[in-house]
């Protein structure tokens, strides 16, 4: 072989690596008509509930840090929302002054850098490279070798909030590999009716020592204030990520939230959840998951502002209907994860990321990357 073939086939390769898997709009088209389909086990005292291949539920962590596990689900084959509580670390200045005093990222403790964040920062590619997302029950405690599916970007919401250091940021996980079987809920969006009283599932992992335990709590709309939704109280130690699902809809199954704060043990009256709705666009932008009346093309249509919550200190006294299983955390061995080859830097703005290509529609995308291939084929 030529060096000149063997150089422009080594640059086809890594250029169509670097392609960002954006759903195009047939995609998302079949995503909308496959949503919604499956409802997750109900609370009952007499079973136990499950998740694994048959769930839209993940764990996702960072490697080596099982303790900060955070609850996930699928919202395409291809996509995954949890908390970044799996990613970074936070302080709050006391329990009466909640503002952040230092966020850390998990990996190596150094500090991350809030002063010049957007709406949407892209992860950096050091600590994304690091993410595990983990689909199966996996309770093998010996063998300690679980599965991990791998992320080729992630990209944190709101990650200069205020209130991080006790909601943490929703963080939206790409993964490398189409998950061709994965079951997930719709997404609610504006035209997604939500109502006071409504009955809810919330759905996440709680974890204490080397246990692990998927927990499922339904309830009712208590408060809809400002892009958050929030419902009755009930503590589950660690527990972030996990959505809240409204089910009996036309469509099905929808998330309508993000748990921010049922792992964070406050007294509070509420549990609060960011909602979907607010960071529709977002979404849709960043991984082509788009409601049906929106296009999966670049908007500049602006996103509703970052909520400023107030928080009660009030004992909850709350009621509700819950079942768990409880799993052995495992320190799992990551036979199947590699390290992406890219080293690209996060970049901070959305400016940054239209210059550099990140959100472009996929199919112009496509488009553009064939019609380098025929001229480097013959060139």
């Amino acid at each position: 072989m030529q060096p000149s073939l063997k150089f422009q086939i080594i640059t086809i390769i890594i250029f169509l690596g670097y392609s960002n898997c954006i759903l195009t709009s047939d995609q998302n088209r079949k995503r909308l008509e496959k949503c919604g389909k499956i409802e997750l086990e109900s609370p009952d005292k007499n079973k136990q509930l499950s998740f694994g291949y048959d769930s839209f539920m993940v764990r996702v962590q960072t490697s080596g840090k099982s303790e900060f596990t955070a609850a996930g689900f699928f919202i395409s084959p291809l996509h995954v929302i949890t908390s970044s509580q799996c990613l970074l670390e936070a302080k709050i200045r006391s329990m009466d002054d909640k503002r952040v005093e230092w966020v850390r990222w998990l990996l190596d403790s150094k500090k991350a850098d809030r002063k010049n964040c957007d709406e949407t920062t892209k992860v950096p590619s050091t600590y994304r490279r690091e993410i595990r997302v983990f689909r199966s029950n996996c309770t093998d405690y010996r063998d300690r070798n679980c599965p991990s599916l791998k992320v080729k970007e992630a990209y944190l919401f709101d990650f200069c909030s205020e209130h991080f250091g006790v909601e943490y940021s929703p963080l939206l996980l790409e993964l490398k590999k189409n998950q061709d079987d994965a079951k997930f809920p719709c997404l609610a969006d504006d035209q997604t009716i939500i109502q006071q009283n409504d009955k809810v599932y919330s759905y996440g992992f709680s974890h204490d020592n080397n246990d692990v335990t998927f927990v499922n709590t339904e309830t009712t709309i208590k408060e809809i204030d400002q892009g958050s939704i929030n419902v009755d109280k009930t503590y589950r130690k660690g527990n972030r990520g996990g959505p809240l699902i409204k089910n009996d809809t036309l469509k099905g199954a929808i998330a309508i939230g993000i748990d921010g704060t049922s792992g964070f043990d406050d007294k509070a009256r509420y549990t609060y959840h960011t909602d979907i709705r607010r960071l529709q666009n977002r979404i849709c932008k960043s991984a082509g998951v788009c409601s049906e009346s929106v296009s999966t093309e670049p908007t500049t249509t602006e996103t509703p502002p970052t909520i400023n919550l107030l928080r009660g200190v009030t004992s909850s006294g709350v009621t509700t209907n819950s079942g768990s299983v409880t799993q052995k955390r495992t320190t799992e061995r990551y036979e199947e994860y590699e390290e992406n080859p890219d080293d690209e830097e996060g970049y901070n703005s959305e400016e940054d990321w239209l210059a550099h290509g990140h959100l472009v529609s996929a199919a112009k995308s496509r488009i553009i990357r064939w019609i380098i291939l025929v001229l480097m084929l013959f060139w």
